[in-house]
């Protein structure tokens, strides 16, 4: 999830990821519209979180949005893109 900010969680045509590719422009996101791998796993991601977010309270979900976006921030400032093609097998 992201990805495209996972927070926009709206599914698109282009690829399984859940942005859409043809408007992916930082290289984490191009990297995951690049491998159908990390493409289907980001779609899964998204789904599982939109699944979880639906169960919540109002508090809830902005909680889990605070900690989605805190989590994408983390990952697109700290993760290299060598770091996250080796922890996706690639």
């Amino acid at each position: 999830m992201c990805a495209a900010t996972l927070v926009a969680l709206v599914p698109q045509a282009a690829g399984a990821a859940s942005f859409d590719c043809a408007k992916a422009t930082s290289s984490y996101d191009k990297l995951i519209c690049a491998k159908p791998n990390l493409s289907a796993a980001d779609e899964q991601i998204t789904s599982a979180y939109e699944r979880a977010r639906a169960r919540l309270s109002a508090e809830g979900k902005r909680l889990m949005v605070e900690g989605q976006r805190s989590w994408v921030k983390y990952a697109r400032e700290s993760l290299s893109l060598e770091g996250v093609s080796g922890a996706a097998g690639l």
